[in-house]
């Protein structure tokens, strides 16, 4: 018998795993989310590129190269036509900004500053050039429209400060400032966000009171080679570039211009460069050279990720070729990308709409799961095609071919039926006609299942005071709360579950809910004993808000050992209840108790909301499925039905594991067949739902009040012994008990399917 059950264990797992994990993979693409225009290549050894859009609705792209600037219609942005060259002098650096009518060029060349008039868009003019006797050499040009100012940066005279307002054909010097070497820099509402390259550092200066010129603050950004920056609309964020291998995009709170904090990270690639990016609205428009062009979204600006791409260069990743510039502002929607070896690029970012209903968690184990999925573009079309993208946690991603549904955007798959304990993450991949987009995007969480049991070990939800849970300060003040939180100091309005949470400050009796400067807390739990197992998962929520590890330092230790730290990356600003999990086999390592320490260690500036924790819990998957009822029983004497069901668990080692009988008739001669396959065979007026040439029988009598319809009770003890090789076999299981009720004198149950497992809480 047990060789028998182990054969059919052995065989099942191996079957299901060999249906369950194909091996075909999503392929790379060279877009995603973005979709190409038109491609314009009408010269050679490309730089910068920027945009004009005229009263009459004549859009413009202008792009320089080495000999001059281009001027190309893009009114149509799918048909565009070169209107003029401009000649300038000979240099690999050109850029370009534009005010009214007017579009100012400078470039490393010399020469000064080419004025040229857009008047008549389709026919650009050059009006003079203006400046060569005040600076040799510009590397950069930024204008503030609004205050119709004009900044010339990296000159051999510093920054050149040009009013264009009173004649913007003929602009007037209002002064020069070299504080620094300022290599790009971008204006707006008084402030100016310098990047100053050799200094590796981000100065903002204000400028609302020219030509006074005020520094209030100087950071270093992550890669020490600042190159550009970009400012939200709010002045609230700010983006910095790092023009080195591996530099990143850099995230800033700068709502303290005296005091700018860094939030976070974005990099495309660990040996890319990033070059210039640009902010709209909640999106960084970014020109990373071999990476091409990159949209990120920075809604959540503590969590940046990325939403579409469209490399412009075929090549390996690395060095300065690929794409230069970008200009993401024209009414139309259409994005202007200059590589440096192909041109002009007209892109679309076509951001997808989804509508899908997320699937939940499981405890059947045979359940293929099917889903659907409706989306459209941003431009309002359909997706040719659709992939569904799943893998088991930790594995591979896999790939599904999806078929088209019923309703226009809409497509349909399934996802295999899988064995417990295992977590699923799945998305979606759409073709359009001329991009691909990935949904959720790379970097955002995917959808996330579990098939299995959650067995919990501990769990405290904090809603009955602190159950042994300590707290307090080893350096200044003990900010830990109990209760319900009010809301304060970027801390949530309520906690995750049901009423109470805790949190370094919670708002209450009036507090502002941010932590204390210059203090070291902690809250530790009790000693919890969770024995021996290797598969436990730490689970909590969280709502963190505090500055980079340069800072502020929040921590998790478990058994004294780190399990999460925040770093000098940027800050953390949690906007919403979070779900931490974290494994725990290497941490505890064998240890049969844990002990949950949080801390938080402040400095004495920029206090935040700090720590907010509830629903912390220790827990692991099980593999102990409940019982599987299949099949049709019969009825027998007052039309009562046999109904077996299973005691305790049947896991491995378990003496007490069972099955029991109801609804027989009182008396009556019963048993209980057991098998390791299923069966379908008519006998007897019932169905035989186990497979008859493999199964055994164990009889008795019912329990009851003899020849009573529905009041037989039996019960028989089915020990499960503790050898590893049944863990996963499957037992099947029915009554047949004699009744003159039944069609032919017997009855019979439906058939009960039981999973033997090594998981049980016991």
């Amino acid at each position: 018998m047990l060789s028998a059950v182990r054969r059919a264990a052995v065989l099942a797992c191996a079957f299901s795993a060999f249906l369950a994990f194909p091996t075909t993979q999503v392929s790379a693409q060279a877009s995603n989310g973005v979709a190409l225009l038109a491609n314009v290549n009408p010269g050679t050894g490309y730089n910068d590129c920027w945009g004009y859009r005229s009263p009459s609705g004549i859009e413009l792209a202008i792009m320089g190269d080495q000999n001059g600037t281009w001027f190309i219609e893009a009114t149509i942005p799918t048909q565009p036509v070169v209107r003029a060259f401009i000649p300038g002098p000979g240099s690999i650096w050109r850029d370009m900004k534009t005010y009214g009518h007017y579009a100012y060029l400078v470039t490393e060349g010399g020469g000064g500053m080419q004025i040229v008039d857009l008047s008549n868009p389709q026919a650009p003019v050059l009006v003079r050039t203006w400046g060569a006797s005040i600076w040799g050499n510009a590397h950069n040009i930024n204008i503030d429209v609004p205050s119709g100012i004009c900044y010339v940066c990296g000159t051999n005279v510093g920054v050149v400060v040009i009013d264009l307002r009173q004649n913007p054909s003929n602009p007037t010097l209002l002064r020069t400032w070299n504080d620094a070497y300022v290599h790009d820099l971008h204006v707006q509402n008084g402030y100016a966000h310098l990047a100053c390259i050799n200094a590796g550092e981000y100065w903002i200066v204000d400028v609302s009171a020219l030509p006074t010129m005020t520094v209030l603050s100087r950071v270093r950004t992550p890669g020490a080679f600042t190159h550009h920056t970009g400012v939200t609309a709010d002045d609230r964020i700010a983006v910095t570039t790092d023009e080195s291998g591996g530099g990143h995009l850099a995230i800033w709170d700068i709502a303290d211009k005296r005091n700018p904090v860094k939030l976070s990270e974005y990099n495309a690639n660990p040996v890319a460069i990033i070059h210039n990016a640009f902010i709209v609205g909640n999106f960084v428009h970014c020109a990373y050279y071999t990476e091409g062009y990159r949209l990120v979204d920075i809604t959540d600006p503590s969590r940046p990720f990325e939403a579409g791409f469209y490399d412009t260069y075929p090549g390996v990743s690395g060095g300065y070729n690929g794409q230069w510039g970008c200009y993401p502002y024209q009414p139309s929607g259409a994005i202007y990308c200059s590589d440096r070896s192909t041109g002009l690029y007209i892109l679309r970012p076509d951001p997808v709409s989804v509508t899908h209903t997320a699937l939940g968690d499981t405890q059947d184990e045979d359940q293929v799961r099917p889903l659907s999925v409706r989306a459209s573009s941003a431009a309002g079309l359909s997706p040719l095609a659709a992939t569904l993208r799943w893998r088991i946690v930790g594995g591979a991603w896999q790939a599904v071919a999806m078929s088209a549904g019923a309703q226009t955007g809409e497509f349909l798959a399934s996802l295999p039926a899988l064995p417990a304990p295992v977590e699923v993450e799945y998305g979606f991949a759409f073709q359009f006609a001329n991009s691909s987009s990935l949904w959720p995007a790379d970097g955002a969480p995917a959808f996330r299942y579990r098939v299995g049991v959650v067995r919990s070990l501990f769990l405290e939800r904090f809603e009955s005071g602190w159950n042994g849970w300590t707290h307090g300060a080893s350096f200044g003040r003990d900010d830990w709360e109990i209760g319900a939180p009010a809301g304060r100091g970027g801390d949530p309005a309520s906690a995750h579950s049901p009423t109470n949470c805790v949190g370094t400050d919670l708002g209450l009796s009036g507090r502002d809910g941010l932590y204390s400067a210059n203090s070291t807390s902690f809250l530790q739990s009790p000693v919890i004993q969770i024995g021996t197992r290797r598969d436990l998962q730490l689970r909590f929520r969280r709502w963190l808000s505090v500055e980079d590890a340069s800072r502020d330092q929040a921590r998790l230790l478990i058994n004294g050992l780190p399990a999460f730290f925040n770093t000098t990356q940027g800050s953390i600003q949690d906007s919403s209840w979070r779900e931490v999990a974290i494994p725990l086999n290497f941490i505890l390592g064998g240890s049969p108790t844990a002990t949950i320490r949080f801390e938080l260690a402040t400095d004495g500036s920029g206090n935040r909301g700090g720590w907010n924790l509830d629903d912390i819990e220790i827990f692991f998957l099980s593999d102990c499925m409940p019982p599987v009822v299949y099949g049709q029983g019969v009825a027998g004497s007052g039309g009562a039905t046999p109904t077996l069901a299973q005691v305790g668990d049947p896991v491995l080692g378990n003496a007490g594991f069972g099955l029991s009988a109801t609804q027989l008739r009182g008396a009556a001669p019963t048993a209980l067949l057991l098998s390791f396959a299923p069966g379908n065979l008519s006998a007897l007026g019932i169905t035989l739902l186990v497979d008859p040439s493999i199964f055994f029988s164990l009889p008795t009598i019912a329990q009851g009040a003899a020849g009573q319809a529905g009041v037989g009770t039996a019960q028989w003890s089915t020990p499960v012994p503790p050898d590893g090789l049944l863990d996963g076999g499957t037992l099947y299981a029915q009554i047949v008990s004699v009744d003159d009720g039944g069609p032919q004198g017997v009855t019979s149950s439906a058939g009960l399917r039981v999973r033997v497992c090594a998981d049980g809480q016991r």
